[in-house]
């Protein structure tokens, strides 16, 4: 785009030929606005983004519905002193404000009164509110408070008052990863999805559906890792209040509530039936959305394709959660979170297993004479030896000690015979490769983390043939444990000549 475009609604930043605003659901009616809001700044992460789809997505709010700015210090409901406005979306605007009555900081979110088609829908967001307040869980951002109140105007405006949290959402991180050409490692994206499961979990069992699970909607209070992920999901239950006035106020069938790609079918036809499982649909799309970096439109190929680091069993988890029939899905968020743990956890071992099938039937089926075919089975058996099915060590952390790279950097002679030419950088980053009998090459590459070592193994163009763990002893072996693909454990060691040594 020669210029910045942004949703006329809400502000946001669109990608060209956008048909609906990915933060409020807005739909695009022609090209999108080059104007921004003024005092918005670009990339707002605000808190609870209040970014619903109504039934009518075209209508525009009128002066009459347009909500109040105020201005820090006014109190709002004689209760909330306003320090500052955090950000605005489709649906309202959030301030940080502090509460007269419990003395703490809080969300105050003022909800468009275009949002709420008529009493009716005011007093379901009411009582969704007040059941939103039973749920506490750590993952889930807190009701305090939900009402209306008389604004500086006169006019009676609906409110929340919520837990408040700094961070930026789901959205923004994930975001900022693809635009520096990464990918989201497995472990961090499964450990992401096992958090807000948790946290539907909590909020399932007290009855609360959230209905508008998007990636908008989960706040990242600092950036996740394999490590340690922590999130807060916010605005339960708002989605299915904040209908709009597009539909029949007592016609009982609902219209469609939600985001468009993550919305459930059953959501778009009879949304007052959506469910459960209807997060667990939005949920798949945001898992979906993590691993592959696109959503999952048309015939999507599984998650795991072109990708060694994600189990196949995460393929059919996925796949049932985007199942059309809720009933075809997994039955609950804790079933849904103990299936992703178990993919998790004997992914690797399946994994292993699947790519010695793969590499014995390739030796089976190659036209290498049965001398060299043998030589080949017994180094590809023996580098599948060196496979760790076990805790893998955090990617996370520094490199190698200062002057440690120089010592490993050189030739590393395993427990089979072969010699790998290792270089090794100062982040402890490494590669390199061994001689086959056949005359090809045998690859390995890895990071040295502290003295823990852990490396992958490829040969014949094959990727991931191998997986391994060990220690280093901060001279010249690295001590391993290994475990076959058929439960035998061995040990063994890389004996290492320093690069240094080699006039």
């Amino acid at each position: 785009m020669s210029t910045m475009e942004h949703c006329p609604e809400c502000g946001t930043r669109l990608e060209p030929d956008s048909s609906f605003c990915p933060e409020c659901g807005q739909r695009i009616v022609g090209p999108p606005s080059s104007a921004k809001p003024s005092g918005e700044p670009e990339g707002l992460a605000t808190i609870g983004s209040l970014e619903t789809i109504e039934g009518d997505t075209t209508r525009r709010s009128s002066a009459r519905d347009a909500l109040p700015a105020l201005e820090p210090g006014t109190v709002f409901a004689e209760r909330y002193t306003i320090l500052e406005r955090v950000g605005a979306g489709g649906m309202g605007v959030v301030y940080r404000a502090t509460d007269a009555v419990t003395e703490r900081e809080v969300a105050l979110k003022l909800i468009r009164p275009d949002r709420l088609a008529n009493e009716a829908d005011l007093e379901r967001l009411i009582r969704e509110g007040l059941t939103a307040r039973d749920v506490r869980h750590r993952n889930v951002v807190a009701v305090y408070d939900v009402g209306r109140a008389l604004g500086p105007e006169g006019v009676e405006q609906p409110f929340l008052s919520m837990e408040f949290i700094e961070g930026r959402s789901l959205r923004t991180w994930e975001r900022t990863l693809r635009e520096r050409g990464e990918d989201v490692p497995f472990a961090v994206a499964a450990r992401i999805i096992e958090e807000v499961l948790g946290g539907l979990e909590a909020a399932h069992e007290q009855g609360v559906v959230h209905r508008d699970l998007k990636p908008e909607n989960i706040m990242l209070l600092a950036d996740p890792s394999e490590g340690e992920v922590r999130l807060k999901i916010v605005d339960f239950g708002i989605a299915c209040a904040a209908r709009g006035s597009g539909r029949a106020a007592d016609s009982g069938t609902g219209s469609a509530v939600g985001t468009p790609h993550y919305m459930a079918p059953e959501q778009v036809t009879q949304a007052d039936l959506a469910g459960p499982t209807a997060d667990l649909y939005a949920l798949s799309v945001i898992f979906y959305e993590l691993l592959v970096g696109v959503l999952p439109q048309g015939h999507w190929q599984p998650p795991s394709g072109g990708r060694a680091d994600v189990p196949r069993a995460v393929d059919d988890l996925v796949q049932e959660g985007l199942a059309n029939r809720p009933a075809s899905r997994p039955e609950s968020a804790r079933i849904y979170r103990e299936r992703l743990q178990a993919a998790r956890e004997g992914g690797a071992g399946d994994e292993i297993t699947r790519r010695l099938k793969e590499g014995l039937e390739w030796a089976k089926e190659s036209r290498m004479n049965p001398q060299k075919r043998k030589r080949w089975r017994i180094a590809f058996i023996g580098l599948l030896i060196l496979a760790v099915i076990g805790s893998l060590i955090d990617a996370g952390g520094s490199g190698v000690e200062a002057g440690s790279s120089e010592l490993l950097t050189g030739y590393w002679s395993d427990t089979f015979g072969n010699v790998f030419d290792i270089y090794v950088d100062e982040g402890g980053y490494f590669s390199g490769g061994a001689p086959l009998p056949d005359g090809s090459v045998l690859q390995i590459e890895g990071r040295v983390q502290d003295r823990a070592i852990e490396f992958d193994l490829s040969a014949y163009g094959r990727p991931g043939l191998a997986h391994g763990q060990g220690t280093w002893d901060g001279s010249r072996s690295i001590e391993y444990t290994a475990v076959t693909v058929d439960g035998e454990k061995t040990r063994g060691r890389f004996a290492i000549r320093p690069a240094a040594n080699d006039l």
